[in-house]
Formats: structure tokens, C-alpha cells, sequence
């Protein structure tokens, strides 16, 4: 399995952001391995009024650095 590199990322995000897109569930696999997480959830947040991003993992990758960071992104 190949991940997106950030700048593909964002390329997909932009063309989501521009058909109106608000609200974004991040899931499927495990998204707490995507390194560029918290940089996908700032960036939407900042691109999108009133947006909702939320994450849903099985949680077995968390820790209370990365809990903390993803809290700053904006994760709701």
C-alpha cells in the first residue's frame, strides 16, 4: 500500500475543498500512520469556515505527544 506524500495530498484536499466539501471523517486502514496527519487537519481547518474534521481510529497508536498534537491541529 502506497500513502500520498503531502503534496499529493494536497492536491486531493484542494480539489475536495473546492466541490464544497466541510465536513471530512479521516478512517479506513489506520490514519494515525499517515506522518502528515495533523498538517492534513490544519490545512483543511484553515481552508474551510465552520469545517468539521474528525479522525476515527482503533486508538492502538496513540500516545499523549500525539494525542496533544492532533488536539492543536483542531481535530473535532
Amino acid at each position: 500500500m502506497r500513502l500520498l506524500d503531502w503534496n499529493e495530498m494536497k492536491i486531493a484536499l484542494d480539489r475536495t475543498i473546492s466541490l464544497g466539501v466541510k465536513h471530512i471523517d479521516v478512517l479506513g486502514g489506520e490514519p494515525l500512520t499517515y506522518s502528515h496527519l495533523e498538517k492534513f487537519i490544519e490545512y483543511f481547518k484553515s481552508q474551510v469556515k465552520d469545517s468539521f474534521c474528525g479522525v476515527v481510529s482503533n486508538g492502538s497508536l496513540i500516545s499523549k505527544t500525539r494525542a496533544k498534537s492532533l488536539s492543536q491541529s483542531g481535530v473535532d
